[in-house]
This record gives structure tokens, C-alpha cells and sequence, in this order.
């Protein structure tokens, strides 16, 4: 997932360990993002977060670690798929539930890219995505609006919060 995301968090590294082999301890995923520095396909920005080698350049993308967490939170243990090249999404993946498999998209929403983000939803077929607006403040979600099946994330007090948007 290193390569469609561009960087993790050794707890995202270990929850995505985690759906294969639920006792995973932290230190296996910490063991394993070092062999992938040693093997020079990620450094380490902090002692908890990684990132690919082709981004030294480039600042550390929070926003891409906050959709992370949103992913991981909505897919338990049935991730199936990732890509991080569909704008208008920060990250879009597959889930499976039973013999249901769901395709989310999870939009970074800042204040000014309202008309952008809304114009290119109002084109994607209802069926096609659900979409996950990533909220900074409350007062942002009366500007994201769209027919697709969507929710807000909210970070307050340190939790994350979903709200089922309308439409």
C-alpha cells in the first residue's frame, strides 16, 4: 500500500498486517518498515512514519495519513484494492462484506475546493462510490454536496466522527 499512498504510519502499517494475521504484534510492522528502508524503498521522517524514497523532496502529506485512518476504520479486515489516482479523491479502495464488494472514495475537503470537488462528483453514476468527505471543521459540510451515497469525517477532541451526509 507504500506505493499508492506515499507513506504510513508504523499503527497503519501494523492494522493493514493485521487483516491477514490478526495478532500481529506493532514491533513485526516496525521490523518490517525497516527492512524497506535498508532495502531503499522507504525512509523514515519520524520513528513513526515512513514515506517512499521518490518523495524526499516533497513534504510529508498529513492529509494522505488522516485518509488512511478513514480507510482503515471502514474496512475492518476486508480491504481488497487501493489507488491513490482518481481525482477528485485523495484515495479510493475496495471493500468486501460477505459477497458484497463496495468501492469508496475518500476526498481530502478544504475550504475554497467546494465548487471543484461538487462539479466533479455531478457527473459519477450513483452506483458507481460511496464518498467519504474528510472534514477539518463542521461548518464545511453544508459546502461538499452531491447525489452519490456519502458521509462526513469529522476529528474532534482527538476521535473521528461519521455523519451520513444527505442525498
Amino acid at each position: 500500500m507504500l506505493k499508492q499512498t506515499g507513506c504510513v504510519t508504523v499503527l497503519q502499517a501494523c492494522r493493514l498486517l493485521r487483516m491477514g494475521s490478526p495478532k500481529v504484534p506493532e514491533e513485526y510492522a516496525r521490523r518490517i518498515l525497516k527492512q524497506l528502508r535498508y532495502l531503499q524503498r522507504a525512509r523514515p521522517v519520524t520513528e513513526d512514519i515512513y514515506m517512499l524514497p521518490r518523495l524526499d523532496n516533497k513534504p510529508l502529506d498529513n492529509d494522505m495519513l488522516t485518509v488512511v485512518d478513514v480507510m482503515l476504520d471502514l474496512t475492518g479486515d476486508s480491504l481488497l484494492g487501493v489507488s491513490s489516482k482518481k481525482p477528485p479523491f485523495k484515495l479510493t479502495f475496495l471493500s468486501g462484506h460477505g459477497d458484497t464488494v463496495t468501492s469508496y472514495g475518500i476526498i481530502s475537503a478544504r475550504e475554497g475546493e467546494e465548487h471543484q470537488v461538487n462539479f466533479l462528483l455531478e457527473g459519477m453514476p450513483a452506483e458507481k462510490r460511496i464518498v467519504i468527505f474528510v472534514l477539518k471543521c463542521p461548518e464545511l459540510q453544508a459546502l461538499f454536496r452531491t447525489t452519490l451515497p456519502h458521509y462526513f469525517a469529522l476529528f474532534e477532541g482527538g476521535k473521528r466522527r461519521y455523519f451520513k451526509g444527505n442525498y
